[in-house]
């Protein structure tokens, strides 16, 4: 009876040394198993910004400033997100620039949905410049802080590039490499005033103060401040939007007023606004009505004219360039 209870420990015993053995099969790097089905993805972002003047073909990349930039990523399979996630990198500056991202978590072959949105952010602190990203489906512009010296009209494009496409991994192997580019939802309309000479002969303060005078595009029709990244389109349309810059004005400095972002239509649409100068007291001193102004994703629209020396609305139209004309003094 000892011998077979000895042989029978004995034979337990071999059982579960070989169990264990075989359970030790699969291994479990980073707390992932080792499934042939899952893929390590980076994706390859290049930045094709141009903001060529509408009408232009966008062959010209326009010059990147060198900064932090930030990119959000999303990916998501069958409605259901896999990775979200935020990383910075440091871009020098120039043309086209491309930024290769290792996502930080295994996919499933097959197809995915991929939403990239890029823009500029504080150096130290990483706080947004130009956009409020937090809802993707809603990015808005942030308002605009004026400084001591800088104006919108002298800062460089509020750049941003975004894409949101399918991507198929099947049969993609255990690594891929997947290229993305990114181009700007944003329009740009540039207002630039050709008779800043006669404003000068008239309003020579306006060299000296950059509050004396500020120049207000009022948009009489409704203009897309947010953008949803997922349907490509503008999330929300606001109507009496206006955006005011403080003029500084020398017959040496650059011709532009207003520099404007605005999320258009894909295929573009026509605005209308108001152009108006006022002075330090809110009085009207020159008003243009009824300005159409073409936008488009990644092109620059730029209104050219003379809106600082057109007083009010009227079918006279003031001219302060008195040459040729035939003053008449009237007495009663």
């Amino acid at each position: 009876m000892r011998k077979f209870t000895g042989r029978l420990i004995i034979y337990l015993l071999s059982i579960l040394l070989l169990t264990g053995e075989t359970g030790c099969i699969h291994t479990y790097p980073k707390g992932e198993p080792d499934d042939p089905t899952l893929v390590t993805a980076s994706l390859s972002l290049t930045l094709d910004i141009s903001l060529s003047h509408v009408g232009e073909p966008t062959n010209t990349p326009l010059e990147l400033p060198g900064g932090l930039y930030r990119f959000l990523i999303t990916v998501s399979r069958e409605n259901r997100n896999e990775v979200n996630f935020v990383t910075t990198h440091r871009i020098a500056g120039g043309s086209i620039q491309d930024v290769t991202v290792t996502l930080p978590a295994l996919l499933k072959q097959g197809k995915h949905e991929v939403t990239v949105w890029c823009d500029l952010v504080e150096s130290v602190n990483e706080t947004p410049l130009h956009y409020n990203a937090d809802n993707l489906s809603a990015i808005s512009i942030l308002p605009f802080t004026e400084g001591v010296t800088a104006t919108p009209a002298k800062l460089a494009p509020p750049l941003c590039a975004c894409t949101a496409r399918e991507i198929d991994l099947r049969g993609a192997g255990r690594s891929v490499t997947v290229p993305l580019s990114l181009t700007p939802p944003i329009g740009m309309i540039r207002i630039e005033a050709t008779d800043a000479a006669v404003f000068l002969r008239h309003y020579p303060e306006a060299a000296f103060s950059a509050d004396a005078y500020t120049a207000t595009l009022a948009f009489t029709s409704p203009v897309g401040c947010t953008y949803n990244i997922f349907s490509g389109h503008p999330a929300a349309y606001t109507s009496g939007y206006e955006v005011a810059s403080s003029l500084l004005i020398t017959e040496t400095s650059s011709p532009v007023i207003l520099n404007i972002p605005v999320f258009p239509d894909p295929e573009g649409e026509d605005l209308t606004a108001d152009l108006i100068i006022y002075d330090k007291a809110r009085q009207i001193v020159a008003r243009t009505k009824g300005i159409t102004i073409p936008v488009m994703p990644d092109r620059t629209c730029v209104v050219r004219g003379e809106f600082l020396s057109n007083f009010f609305e009227s079918p006279l139209k003031v001219e302060f360039e008195w040459e040729g004309e035939i003053i008449i003094d009237h007495k009663q």
